[in-house]
């Protein structure tokens, strides 16, 4: 199936479009959903409205209306507020989301999945195989592509423009990419990544300045968990940001034996009023999308949510004072939890759900 099966529930009707607001991949899904309802189709009214993968993503909805959901999906909580719409899509590539998504589908009659937690897709490929969409040249999804799904092959005559493209899209900070920012690169790409170019040599300094600050809190028997510190005003939190492909390659160079976890907090409030733990991992032993979702659930250290890929993800805290000796303790405790489970299961079993 793709958009155009859903032309019923597209004209003259309400549509609510729900994005990873803040992630370069999540805007620009939401432009190419929203460019082709608006060419296709004559909806009464069409909405973006950003929002993140965990909590209550599904608020602003309203009776009767279409809402559809573009690399972020509902939870388990907007489960009574999505009763109201007539049809709910779900396009997502974050394994973290999964479980939220066989429940809803579960609940709600009217929501299609056309999720795909496989690996190699990201948002804008999603929204683009089922939009059957042209409207951003192949050549700029793959730079989206790259930013969000480190694995992604860049084709070599594009790999030039990789630090240019991370220089404009991050230009606003950590996790504050618009769907404006999206627009202006798209209106004069060129323009764009020269600018780029320009914005690229102080986040490359930054990402090796804050991961010089990296600590090793926890060092136990099943795994170690490193925190760096990204805030204060050295940091221009508000405008400063990280190559994470600079700063994966960094943690990467870690040296253990056993599972490594890496924790960054950027205690810069978000515009939710928390701030983010992101994690990371060497090797590949544990997931972190499904440690984040475990500690967004650790309501006594005043998380809110947390979820997002198997090897980066991040949890929110409403805390500005936790500090990070108690974080780390409880995602090693997360962590031990999973290790422990993983050499209890049987080789090749698997859980009924």
């Amino acid at each position: 199936m793709s958009l155009t099966d859903f032309r019923a529930h597209l004209d003259a009707q309400t549509v609510h479009l729900i994005y990873h607001g803040g992630c370069p991949d999540g805007c620009l899904s939401a432009l190419i959903m929203r460019q082709a309802i608006a060419e296709r189709f004559k909806p009464f009214s069409l909405e973006l409205i950003p929002a993140a993968h965990a909590g209550r993503n599904a608020d602003k909805v309203t009776e009767g209306s279409t809402a559809i959901f573009v690399d972020v999906s509902p939870t388990v909580e907007d489960e009574q507020q999505l009763q109201k719409c007539r049809c709910v899509l779900l396009l997502d590539h974050h394994p973290s989301a999964v479980v939220a998504q066989e429940h809803l589908q579960a609940t709600l009659p009217q929501l299609a999945n056309f999720s795909d937690i496989s690996g190699p897709e990201c948002g804008a490929t999603l929204a683009i195989r089922f939009c059957a969409s042209s409207f951003v040249p192949p050549w700029v999804v793959h730079l989206f592509h790259k930013l969000d799904v480190f694995d992604h092959q860049l084709p070599d005559d594009l790999a030039k423009h990789l630090d240019a493209f991370k220089g404009f899209i991050t230009q606003r900070g950590f996790g504050k990419c618009t769907v404006e920012l999206v627009e202006e690169l798209l209106a004069d790409t060129d323009a764009a990544l020269e600018r780029g170019r320009q914005l690229y040599a102080p986040v490359a300094e930054h990402t090796e300045k804050v991961f010089a600050r990296r600590i090793l809190q926890i060092d136990i028997a099943k795994v170690s968990v490193w925190a760096a510190e990204f805030s204060g005003e050295d940091d221009k939190a508000a405008t400063q940001c990280i190559d994470f492909e600079l700063y994966q390659s960094l943690i990467d160079k870690i040296d253990s034996t056993k599972p490594v976890v890496f924790a960054t907090l950027n205690r810069t409030p978000m515009s939710s009023g928390l701030w983010t733990v992101g994690l990371r991992r060497v090797g590949d032993a544990l997931d972190v999308g499904a440690i984040a979702k475990k500690l967004g659930e650790c309501s006594e250290l005043a998380f809110k949510t947390g979820g997002g890929h198997a090897y980066a993800a991040g949890a929110q805290c409403n805390d500005f004072d936790l500090s990070a000796d108690r974080i780390c303790k409880q995602i090693a405790a997360i962590c031990t939890d999973m290790l422990i489970e993983d050499e209890e299961t049987p080789a090749g079993f698997v859980p009924l759900r």
